[in-house]
This record gives structure tokens, sequence and C-alpha cells, in this order.
């Protein structure tokens, strides 16, 4: 008998509805590349043993009731360790924690037998907002020691991030964290192990405590337990599903013992990136009078406190908190340190200014929220009615409309590029674009430095993201607070988590990067501003909230970026391209994890699961919007051998979304009516023809089969004409088998054809 091998035709990313599986004779594995010792980029501890240190957030397979924590996607990174003598792999994570600010940790407290992984997140949007929450508080980065937080075991299955664009999980009673060692923990390894190309690990026995999973094996231990090894690998996973003990034969267990999976191929960390002005290139004038004249107060982040000395005027603690009414000015809290320079003239009417390196450089993404590439941060604040304090109710400060501004110019430069006339380190020589028409710096919008628990009529110590700007379409609608009768609090909302802060879009001055930003005052008229500090934006992730307003769809439809937690290199966005709105207001798309019971009757596997949500402070009427929808597919499906179908809930259940996929780019795209709800991407499950011949000449072949999907067997002798042998659209999972003559010595193919069926939900 001849045994042929056919490969897949690479149009996967075809509109059409069916996919076609080649039965594979010869099988042939297609292996990543392995993750070398040697290219990890982030390293913590010290010593002459290595090791690396991998962790895989991924959603488990079933659900717990009731949590709907990121991820819903699949992330893994690894990250290098260095020591000396013996070391266990729970005080090695945790100082990775403590050198790496973006990894934040949940353990339980020390018991007799010691402590254990709860949780693990990672500041995936590198805004350092992180920390996790439940539904009666929350636990921001000052509450985590080095980088761990201490929790009960009774709060581990309730916590979600804090942050819905990070990447989280927790569990303890529910699906937990499982700890992996390359096979044997003897070490020696110079890459990371392989879990192969077996979607599931070979148990060692029937209650999941060995057995591996291609060159990773079960540690069966805890983490204080496991022992580093130099040239060795630990693996933590999130689990398939959850042990119930009572239960065995439940999906939960089922998937817990029989579905383990080690961590996939992951990528190294990579560097924090510093988004704050890094250094000060120079300083020319003498600013203001003490303690606004050092020009080093403005680098960093925007100050989120201060000290006010004339606090007994407004009332209450003279340590106060930054926000929109309540400009930040004077010293930091402790009066240890200054905040920000004032900007004044020199002689001849010549202009003070600083120049400060960004590093690394502002460039001009078009996944940077609203098209805003960076924030300049001052003290202007929005006019309001009365004096506010710390115990003002900020529901009811009243904006009067206006604000204190005062005007300062900004321009950038790429820096040195070799140009005729450029001296390497002389600014000066260097080609500079200004915003000479605005926007300035010290104007829209004022900084806030918490975000306002409106329900509750409090302060909350949860930071806002000084990265992420305001829409600047909302300039004028702040301003004229008092027409709109907007309150402090409706405002704040309106920021949705921002920090403020001028923004500035690179393409007004026609430039893709810049390194360094200037500020400097214009006398006669634009003398006096503060210069708090200057921050980069960051791209939008799937979780990020976002404002739309009908003034920028005035001309015409307006696009939107998120990034999400698959690509964080960027490059492969989700997209709303906006065309109608019913009036100003909030978006957000967050990713869910839904139990498997949730979604109902949908056909296939869920491979990502969005919640779209419109919102607005005041909204009195039903919040609609429309607009197409782009998805990146090829960062969502593991295989292009899989084949996609976008769902969305409705009243009357889920429905097919007509979509159309390029067969180039991968993206799937479809215009929506209603964007708003659960929005579900299934994938047909994997399915692997198997074939067992007799001596007589006959094979059986046997698939398993899913309800709501049309499957068809097709045969050929030669490759390329195909002939349909049968049918099948199951009602319930199982097994289906279909018995072929074939000649012995001759070749054979078959291939199986799979569709979606499509939804009796009523159509929108």
């Amino acid at each position: 008998m001849k045994w042929f091998s056919e490969g897949l035709s690479k149009r996967f990313y075809r509109g059409s509805k069916l996919l076609f599986s080649i039965l594979a004779i010869h099988l042939i594995s297609l292996a990543s590349q392995a993750l070398e010792l040697d290219s990890l980029i982030q390293w913590a501890g010290s010593g002459s043993n290595r090791a690396g240190f991998v962790i895989n957030w991924k959603s488990p397979l079933v659900q717990p009731q009731g949590k709907s924590s990121v991820p819903a996607a699949d992330l893994s990174l690894a990250w290098g360790f260095r020591w000396d003598g013996n070391l266990d792999a729970e005080t090695a994570l945790k100082q990775i924690a403590a050198e790496d600010p973006r990894l934040f940790l949940v353990f339980s407290p020390e018991t007799q037998f010691g402590s254990s992984l709860l949780g693990i997140g990672w500041d995936a949007n590198e805004n350092q907002i992180l920390g996790v929450k439940n539904s009666t508080r929350s636990w921001t980065a000052q509450d985590f020691e080095a980088g761990t937080l201490i929790q009960g075991f009774d709060q581990a299955d309730s916590l979600d991030s804090l942050d819905p664009a990070d990447v989280y999980w927790s569990g303890w009673n529910g699906p937990t964290w499982e700890i992996w060692t390359d096979i044997g923990a003897q070490g020696g390894l110079t890459h990371s192990p392989d879990r192969g190309a077996a979607r599931f690990w070979t148990a060692g026995d029937e209650f999941g405590y060995s057995g591996r999973h291609g060159e990773w094996e079960l540690a069966g231990l805890g983490l204080a337990g496991v022992q580093m090894q130099d040239g060795g690998w630990v693996g933590l996973s999130v689990a398939s599903g959850s042990f119930l003990f009572l239960e065995p034969d439940s999906p939960d267990t089922e998937a817990y013992l029989f579905k383990k999976q080690a961590p996939r191929e992951p990528a190294a960390a990579t560097e924090p990136i510093q988004r704050s002005a890094s250094s000060l290139v120079d300083a020319v004038g003498s600013f203001g009078q003490d303690p606004y004249n050092d020009p080093l107060s403005v680098l960093g982040f925007p100050a989120r406190d201060f000290y006010d000395p004339f606090a007994e005027l407004s009332g209450g603690s003279p340590i106060r908190r930054s926000s929109l009414v309540d400009a930040p000015f004077y010293k930091t809290p402790d009066e240890s340190g200054n905040l920000m320079l004032t900007f004044g003239t020199l002689p001849n009417d010549q202009p003070e200014r600083v120049i400060l390196e960004m590093n690394p450089p502002i460039e001009n993404d078009p996944a940077h929220p609203y098209g805003i590439d960076f924030q300049v941060f001052g003290n202007a604040f929005l006019a309001s009615a009365g004096y506010v304090n710390e115990t003002t109710s900020m529901n009811e400060v009243q904006l009067t409309g206006g604000a204190f501004e005062e005007p300062l110019l900004v321009a950038v430069s790429p820096g040195f590029q070799g140009l005729p006339g450029e001296i390497e380190d002389d600014w000066q020589t260097w080609v500079w674009k200004t915003f000479t028409d605005g926007p300035f710096a010290d104007t829209a919008f004022p900084t806030q430095g918490y975000q306002w628990d409106s329900d509750n009529e409090t302060w909350t110590d949860i930071p806002t993201d000084f990265s992420k700007p305001v829409n600047p379409a909302l300039e004028d609608f702040l301003l004229n607070g008092s027409a709109h009768q907007i309150t402090a609090a409706e405002a704040m909302e309106w920021y949705t988590g921002s920090g403020g802060g001028t923004g500035f879009d690179l393409s007004d001055v026609e430039l893709e990067s810049a390194r360094y930003v200037q500020i400097l005052s214009q006398p006669p008229l634009r003398v006096g501003g503060e210069l708090d500090a200057v921050v980069g934006s960051r791209p939008l992730f799937l979780g990020d909230e976002v404002v739309v307003t009908p003034e920028e769809l005035s001309n015409g439809d307006l696009l939107q970026r998120w990034r999400s937690v698959s690509d964080l290199a960027g490059g492969n966005d989700f997209v709303v391209e906006w065309s109608e709105i019913s009036e100003r207001l909030q978006f957000q798309f967050i990713p869910r994890s839904w139990r498997e019971s949730d979604p109902g009757q949908i056909p296939g596997t869920a491979v990502y699961q969005l919640e779209a949500i419109l919102a607005s402070p005041r909204a009195e009427n039903t919040l609609t919007a429309k607009g197409k929808l782009h998805i990146p597919l090829q960062t969502l499906l593991t295989s292009r051998d899989q084949h996609a179908q976008l769902f969305q809930q409705t009243e009357s259940g889920w429905r097919t979304v007509d979509w159309n996929i390029d067969s180039d780019s991968g993206i799937g795209s479809t215009e929506i009516i209603n964007l708003s709800g659960r929005f579900s991407i299934q994938t047909v499950p994997e399915t692997t023809l198997q074939i067992t011949l007799s001596d007589n000449g006959v094979a059986l072949i046997r698939f398993p089969v899913e309800p709501g999907i049309q499957y068809e067997l097709l045969s050929s002798e030669n490759g390329s004409s195909w002939v349909s042998e049968q049918f099948w659209t199951p009602t319930e999972s199982g097994l289906a088998e279909f018995e072929a003559e074939i000649e012995v010595d001759g070749s054979f193919f078959y291939r199986l054809g799979v569709q979606f069926v499509e939804s009796d939900a009523e159509q929108e």
C-alpha cells in the first residue's frame, strides 16, 4: 500500500464557510523554534546559575460559575533568573515580581504547610495601573509588597484584574495555577521545553498528580517544594477545569484530570517601557521663584498628590489629590520635592525653555487613543463654584464654565539626523517642529490623579492613567460646563480613567517619531505657565474605555483601534470603523471568558469572547452605535487549519453574523447595527480523521463530531477530483464512522468539509 500526505490549501482565511481537512496518512509535526535561555531579556537575581521561568495566562476550558475574568487570550511569557546555592521556585518567582514592576502575585498566608500561589497578573498595557478587585473593594499597587499581595484562600475565586486591559487569573476552588518543570527537573537545557503536538498531556495516574506534556512534567509539588536547577525551566499554566471531588464525572473534573496543558511556547518578556521624560537635555532661563525654579522637577510622571500651604482657606487636609478642579502646585506631600516649573521671560523678550529626552522615542502610532501621541501636564484647572477640599463631594461641585490656563509653546524633534549643519550634541542645530497654532501646554485637560467613586461619593485609591489621553473632542463640552450643567464628577467620568494632560499628535507637524520635546514661553503673551511632566501615549488595549462624539463623525467615518494581549508587539489591531452613534457616549470592548453553558447552543469552540459596553453619565435614552468591526483572526487562532465564525447574542439567542474574511490579511470584517452586548468567535473543533484497514480491503474511517456543525466526507483517487460520500449533521457530540472499500495496492485520499449550521435566531 502507498501512503500519501497532503497539505492544506494556504487560502485558509477565505470568505467561504467551508473548511476542508485532508486525511494525513503520514503525520508531520511542524514544531516552532524553542526560546533559547540566552534569548531571555528580563533577568532577576544574581549568581552563576541560570534558569527560565514561564508563565502562561489562558482561560480554563471549563469556566467556574460566575467567573468572568481576563484572560480571554493565550499569553505565554518567560523571564530569566540567576542565583547561587540552593533556591526554591517560590522565592525565585517572588523576586522576579519584585524586580519587574509589571508582574504582580497573590499568595495565601503562611500555614504549617507553607503558602500557596493564588493569582498572577501582568500589566499588559504598561500603564502602571495594576492590582485586583472583587465586588466590595480593590487592592492597588501600593497594597502589594515587592509585587506580592497576601489574601485568604476564600478570596482567590472572586478576584479579577483592577484594570480590565491587563491579564490576570486566580483560583483555589476553581481552576488553579499548575506547576510544571522540565522532565525530571534535571536542568541543563539551553531552550524552553516543548509541549509537543498533542493538545493535552499524557496522565501518569487517574487523579492528575503526575504526567507529561511533551518535554514538560507536572511538578506534583508546591512552588516552595520545587528546587531551581541550573539550565532548568519552571512553568506555570492555568488548570483546564475545577477539581470537584464529589463530582468525578462532571465536565469540570474531567477537564482538570484529563485535559491538562503545560505552558505553550513563550515569548521573552521585554524591558519595561518608560513613558515619562527620561532626562533633562538643557534648561534655558531662571524660571519662577522657589519652588518653581527646578528644571529637574519636570522629570517623571505628573503629581497625583501635593502639599497645599493654603489649605486653611478651603478647609480639609493640606495633603491634597490632584483633580480637574484642584490643580497640583507647590511641593510634594512631604514637602521634600518640587513639583513643577514656571516659565517666564529672558532679557530682550527671549523665551525660557527646557528640552527633554523621551526614551523610547514618541511614535506616531494609529493605535494611540484619538491619534494623540503624547501629553503635556501643567496645573490648569476647570472653573467651579466654591472651594473644594478632600472632603468635598465631586458630585456636588458644579462647573461654571471656562478654565484657568497659561498656554506655553511645544516643539518636538527627532534629534540628530546627520543633516547638513547639524551637530550631534547641540540641540539648537537639530530640526524642530513647533505646534505654532496649538495645542498649547498648561491648557486642557487638567490633571486628574485618582478615580472618583460617584456611587459612594468618595475618592478611591485607584490611580488614573497618565499615558491615556482624554478625547480632544470633549474640550469645548467641558469648558462650557455651566451651559451643560456638568458636575466635576461627570467631567471625571468623561475622562474614562485618563489622568488628563494636553494631547499632541505628531501628524500635525508631519513627524513619524520624536525623541525630544521642548517646552518654551512666547513673550509677551504666553508666559507664566507651568510644566509638570511630559508623557508618551500608549496603544489602546482591549478593555480600555474610549469616548466617541457626534462631532468626530461629522467629517466621515471614525476609526478606533485596540490591541490584544495576544499581540503585544502590535500591528494586528481590533478596529471599529464608526459610522453612526446616537449621542456622545463611552465605549468599551472587554475580553470575557464565559462558562461553556452560558453561550447556549453556539456550535464550535469559543476562541475569543468580547463584551461591548455603551455608556453615558446622563443617558436618558437607549444608546445605539453602528460601525464596521474588523477582527484580526491571525492573532486568535492557533492554526491556519481552523475556521472561525462570529456570533452575537440577542434577546432571542445567539445569531451568526455574516462577515468577510480577507484571504491575505486574515481580517474578519462585518457591519454591526447594534455594537453592544456579547460577541463570541467560534471555531470548528479540531477534527482528526482516523483510519483502520482490514485485510479484505475495507477502511473504517472515524472522526469526532459536534452539534450545530455540518460535516461532509469526500473521497478522491488522485487528490484533485473529489466525490461526496456522506453528510452528518449531529445533534450531540459523538463519533462518526464510515466504511469504504479500497484497493489494497492503490492510493486514496479523504477530506472532511466542515460548515457551521445557520442559527434560527431572528436576524437583525
